[in-house]
Protein backbone atom coordinates (compact mmCIF):
# COMPACT_ATOMS: atom_id res chain seq x y z
CA UNK A 1 0.00 0.00 0.00
CA UNK A 2 1.43 3.72 -0.84
CA UNK A 3 0.38 7.09 1.25
CA UNK A 4 -2.26 8.95 -0.33
CA UNK A 5 -0.21 12.10 -0.40
CA UNK A 6 2.98 9.61 -2.52
CA UNK A 7 0.29 9.27 -5.57
CA UNK A 8 -1.08 12.58 -5.37
CA UNK A 9 2.02 13.58 -6.49
CA UNK A 10 1.39 11.59 -9.28
CA UNK A 11 -1.69 13.53 -10.27
CA UNK A 12 -4.08 11.83 -8.31
CA UNK A 13 -6.87 12.75 -6.65
CA UNK A 14 -7.33 11.37 -3.12
CA UNK A 15 -10.52 9.45 -4.23
CA UNK A 16 -8.35 8.05 -6.75
CA UNK A 17 -5.13 7.22 -4.75
CA UNK A 18 -7.58 4.97 -2.76
CA UNK A 19 -9.15 3.05 -5.57
CA UNK A 20 -5.61 2.57 -7.25
CA UNK A 21 -4.14 2.00 -3.73
CA UNK A 22 -6.91 -1.58 -3.44
CA UNK A 23 -6.32 -2.81 -7.45
CA UNK A 24 -2.55 -2.33 -6.29
CA UNK A 25 -2.72 -3.70 -2.83
CA UNK A 26 -4.61 -7.00 -5.13
CA UNK A 27 -2.80 -7.40 -8.16
CA UNK A 28 -5.91 -7.66 -10.13
CA UNK A 29 -9.27 -6.90 -8.59
CA UNK A 30 -13.26 -7.05 -10.01
CA UNK A 31 -15.22 -3.69 -9.31
CA UNK A 32 -17.47 -5.96 -7.14
CA UNK A 33 -14.64 -6.65 -4.82
CA UNK A 34 -13.76 -2.87 -5.26
CA UNK A 35 -16.76 -1.24 -4.14
CA UNK A 36 -16.18 -3.76 -1.31
CA UNK A 37 -13.30 -3.03 -0.27
CA UNK A 38 -13.16 1.16 -0.78
CA UNK A 39 -15.02 3.37 2.00
CA UNK A 40 -16.24 5.46 -0.82
CA UNK A 41 -19.79 6.60 -2.62
CA UNK A 42 -20.28 4.12 -5.50
CA UNK A 43 -20.17 7.04 -8.30
CA UNK A 44 -16.63 8.45 -6.65
CA UNK A 45 -15.15 5.07 -7.36
CA UNK A 46 -16.80 4.69 -10.34
CA UNK A 47 -15.74 7.99 -11.70
CA UNK A 48 -11.93 7.83 -9.98
CA UNK A 49 -11.48 4.48 -11.91
CA UNK A 50 -12.74 5.78 -15.45
CA UNK A 51 -9.75 7.98 -14.49
CA UNK A 52 -7.24 6.32 -13.93
CA UNK A 53 -7.67 3.87 -16.80
CA UNK A 54 -7.98 6.99 -19.26
CA UNK A 55 -4.55 8.47 -17.05
CA UNK A 56 -2.71 4.90 -17.81
CA UNK A 57 -2.61 3.93 -14.45
CA UNK A 58 -4.64 0.91 -14.60
CA UNK A 59 -5.91 -1.03 -17.46
CA UNK A 60 -8.32 -4.44 -17.58
CA UNK A 61 -8.84 -7.80 -18.10
CA UNK A 62 -12.02 -9.51 -19.53
CA UNK A 63 -12.36 -13.24 -18.29
CA UNK A 64 -16.49 -13.56 -19.26
CA UNK A 65 -18.41 -11.19 -18.14
CA UNK A 66 -15.97 -9.91 -15.10
CA UNK A 67 -13.17 -7.49 -15.80
CA UNK A 68 -10.49 -6.99 -13.80
CA UNK A 69 -8.62 -4.79 -13.06
CA UNK A 70 -4.76 -4.22 -13.32
CA UNK A 71 -2.36 -1.89 -11.77
CA UNK A 72 0.01 -0.41 -15.05
CA UNK A 73 3.60 0.30 -13.73
CA UNK A 74 4.57 2.17 -17.01
CA UNK A 75 2.29 5.30 -16.15
CA UNK A 76 4.67 6.04 -13.60
CA UNK A 77 7.64 6.05 -15.36
CA UNK A 78 5.38 7.96 -18.44
CA UNK A 79 4.55 11.22 -15.96
CA UNK A 80 7.87 11.63 -14.44
CA UNK A 81 9.79 11.13 -17.70
CA UNK A 82 6.94 14.26 -18.68
CA UNK A 83 7.90 15.69 -15.53
CA UNK A 84 11.33 17.12 -16.34
CA UNK A 85 12.35 17.91 -12.89
CA UNK A 86 13.69 16.98 -9.33
CA UNK A 87 11.32 13.49 -8.41
CA UNK A 88 13.83 11.63 -6.10
CA UNK A 89 10.64 10.72 -3.79
CA UNK A 90 8.73 9.98 -6.65
CA UNK A 91 10.99 7.69 -7.73
CA UNK A 92 11.33 6.05 -4.74
CA UNK A 93 7.19 5.85 -4.55
CA UNK A 94 7.42 4.11 -8.42
CA UNK A 95 10.41 1.68 -6.65
CA UNK A 96 7.91 0.58 -3.97
CA UNK A 97 5.10 0.15 -6.58
CA UNK A 98 7.31 -2.20 -8.51
CA UNK A 99 8.27 -4.39 -5.23
CA UNK A 100 4.41 -4.52 -4.34
CA UNK A 101 3.76 -6.14 -8.09
CA UNK A 102 6.85 -8.19 -8.05
CA UNK A 103 5.25 -9.83 -4.49
CA UNK A 104 2.14 -10.66 -6.38
CA UNK A 105 3.39 -12.29 -10.04
CA UNK A 106 2.37 -15.80 -10.58
CA UNK A 107 2.25 -17.94 -13.52
CA UNK A 108 -1.69 -17.67 -14.23
CA UNK A 109 -1.46 -13.86 -14.92
CA UNK A 110 -3.26 -12.90 -17.80
CA UNK A 111 -1.25 -12.25 -21.28
CA UNK A 112 -4.26 -10.12 -22.35
CA UNK A 113 -4.48 -6.12 -21.27
CA UNK A 114 -7.30 -3.35 -22.45
CA UNK A 115 -6.22 0.33 -22.29
CA UNK A 116 -8.62 3.29 -22.94
CA UNK A 117 -7.87 6.37 -24.16
CA UNK A 118 -4.85 8.42 -25.80
CA UNK A 119 -2.46 8.96 -22.96
CA UNK A 120 -2.85 4.90 -22.34
CA UNK A 121 -1.76 4.54 -25.72
CA UNK A 122 1.37 7.36 -25.79
CA UNK A 123 2.64 4.92 -22.44
CA UNK A 124 2.39 2.06 -24.21
CA UNK A 125 3.60 3.47 -27.36
CA UNK A 126 6.76 4.83 -25.44
CA UNK A 127 7.00 1.71 -23.89
CA UNK A 128 7.88 0.06 -27.44
CA UNK A 129 10.42 1.82 -27.90
CA UNK A 130 12.02 1.73 -24.91
CA UNK A 131 11.48 -2.27 -25.16
CA UNK A 132 13.68 -1.98 -28.62
CA UNK A 133 16.11 -0.37 -28.12
CA UNK A 134 16.54 -2.58 -24.41
CA UNK A 135 16.70 -5.60 -26.22
CA UNK A 136 17.79 -4.44 -29.31
CA UNK A 137 15.16 -5.65 -31.61
CA UNK A 138 12.90 -4.10 -34.90
CA UNK A 139 9.34 -3.56 -34.71
CA UNK A 140 6.73 -4.60 -36.87
CA UNK A 141 3.55 -2.15 -38.17
CA UNK A 142 0.56 -2.80 -40.08
CA UNK A 143 -1.95 -0.52 -40.80
CA UNK A 144 -3.36 1.94 -43.30
CA UNK A 145 -1.35 4.90 -41.92
CA UNK A 146 -2.47 8.68 -40.90
CA UNK A 147 -4.99 7.67 -38.10
CA UNK A 148 -2.49 8.10 -35.37
CA UNK A 149 -1.43 11.52 -36.44
CA UNK A 150 -5.74 12.01 -36.55
CA UNK A 151 -5.75 11.06 -32.78
CA UNK A 152 -2.99 11.45 -30.86
CA UNK A 153 -2.57 15.06 -32.99
CA UNK A 154 -0.08 15.48 -35.71
CA UNK A 155 2.78 17.60 -33.46
CA UNK A 156 2.48 14.54 -30.84
CA UNK A 157 2.81 12.33 -34.07
CA UNK A 158 6.20 14.52 -35.39
CA UNK A 159 7.25 13.78 -31.78
CA UNK A 160 7.03 9.93 -31.59
CA UNK A 161 8.97 10.24 -35.17
CA UNK A 162 11.63 12.29 -34.25
CA UNK A 163 11.97 10.59 -31.08
CA UNK A 164 12.12 7.06 -33.45
CA UNK A 165 14.90 8.65 -35.41
CA UNK A 166 17.01 10.24 -32.31
CA UNK A 167 16.74 6.86 -30.72
CA UNK A 168 17.68 4.52 -33.53
CA UNK A 169 14.86 2.33 -32.98
CA UNK A 170 14.35 -0.24 -35.58
CA UNK A 171 10.81 -0.61 -37.49
CA UNK A 172 9.76 -1.68 -40.44
CA UNK A 173 6.11 -0.35 -41.45
CA UNK A 174 3.49 -1.30 -44.13
CA UNK A 175 0.75 1.60 -45.13
CA UNK A 176 -1.78 1.88 -47.77
CA UNK A 177 -0.49 2.97 -50.84
CA UNK A 178 -2.72 5.80 -50.46
CA UNK A 179 -1.62 7.11 -47.26
CA UNK A 180 1.38 8.37 -49.33
CA UNK A 181 -1.43 11.21 -50.07
CA UNK A 182 -1.94 12.28 -46.13
CA UNK A 183 -0.46 15.05 -44.67
CA UNK A 184 1.97 12.37 -41.75
CA UNK A 185 3.79 10.87 -44.91
CA UNK A 186 6.77 13.30 -44.90
CA UNK A 187 6.91 12.86 -40.84
CA UNK A 188 7.09 9.21 -41.19
CA UNK A 189 10.39 7.77 -39.76
CA UNK A 190 11.41 3.81 -40.69
CA UNK A 191 12.04 1.29 -42.88
CA UNK A 192 8.57 1.30 -45.18
CA UNK A 193 7.12 -0.58 -48.25
CA UNK A 194 3.35 0.20 -49.23
CA UNK A 195 0.39 -1.98 -50.66
CA UNK A 196 -3.30 -1.56 -51.74
CA UNK A 197 -6.46 -2.99 -49.72
CA UNK A 198 -4.37 -4.95 -47.91
CA UNK A 199 -4.52 -2.88 -44.98
CA UNK A 200 -8.03 -1.22 -45.71
CA UNK A 201 -8.75 -1.18 -41.62
CA UNK A 202 -9.33 1.06 -38.80
CA UNK A 203 -6.99 -0.95 -36.81
CA UNK A 204 -3.76 -0.76 -36.37
CA UNK A 205 -0.82 -3.44 -35.21
CA UNK A 206 2.49 -2.99 -33.79
CA UNK A 207 4.66 -6.56 -32.82
CA UNK A 208 7.54 -6.91 -30.96
CA UNK A 209 8.93 -9.44 -29.45
CA UNK A 210 6.23 -11.80 -28.13
CA UNK A 211 3.44 -8.49 -27.63
CA UNK A 212 0.95 -7.63 -30.03
CA UNK A 213 -0.40 -4.30 -29.58
CA UNK A 214 -3.53 -3.22 -31.43
CA UNK A 215 -5.42 -0.05 -31.61
CA UNK A 216 -9.28 0.74 -32.63
CA UNK A 217 -9.47 4.15 -33.70
CA UNK A 218 -12.66 4.59 -34.01
CA UNK A 219 -13.56 3.42 -30.77
CA UNK A 220 -14.56 6.03 -28.29
CA UNK A 221 -12.57 6.34 -26.23
CA UNK A 222 -9.94 5.18 -27.64
CA UNK A 223 -9.14 1.30 -27.37
CA UNK A 224 -5.77 -0.56 -27.16
CA UNK A 225 -5.33 -3.57 -26.45
CA UNK A 226 -1.62 -5.94 -25.51
CA UNK A 227 -1.50 -9.39 -26.40
CA UNK A 228 1.62 -10.76 -24.88
CA UNK A 229 1.56 -14.50 -26.54
CA UNK A 230 4.69 -16.42 -28.63
CA UNK A 231 2.63 -17.94 -30.80
CA UNK A 232 0.15 -15.38 -31.47
CA UNK A 233 2.98 -12.83 -32.38
CA UNK A 234 5.25 -15.64 -34.50
CA UNK A 235 1.98 -15.99 -36.82
CA UNK A 236 1.51 -12.10 -37.23
CA UNK A 237 5.27 -12.02 -37.96
CA UNK A 238 5.11 -14.63 -40.73
CA UNK A 239 2.17 -12.87 -41.95
CA UNK A 240 4.23 -9.75 -42.18
CA UNK A 241 6.97 -11.16 -43.91
CA UNK A 242 4.38 -12.50 -46.54
CA UNK A 243 3.32 -8.71 -47.33
CA UNK A 244 6.39 -7.22 -47.14
CA UNK A 245 7.40 -9.43 -49.81
CA UNK A 246 4.47 -8.03 -51.79
CA UNK A 247 4.71 -4.55 -50.93
CA UNK A 248 6.65 -1.91 -52.84
CA UNK A 249 9.07 0.58 -51.75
Amino acid sequence: MMEIKELIAFGMSPAEAQVFNEVLRFGRISIGSLLKQVELHRATIYDSLRKLIADGFVSFVEEGKTKYYRPNINAFENFLNEKKGEYKKEMETLEKIKESLKSKANTGEQSVQTFLGTKAFKILFYGMYEYCIKNDIEYLYLGHGGNMSEIIGEKEYIKTQKLKKKLHVKCRIILAEESKKLKYSKHVYGNRRYLGSYVESPVDFWVYGNTVMITLWKANPLITISIKSRNLALSLKNYFEILWKMAKS
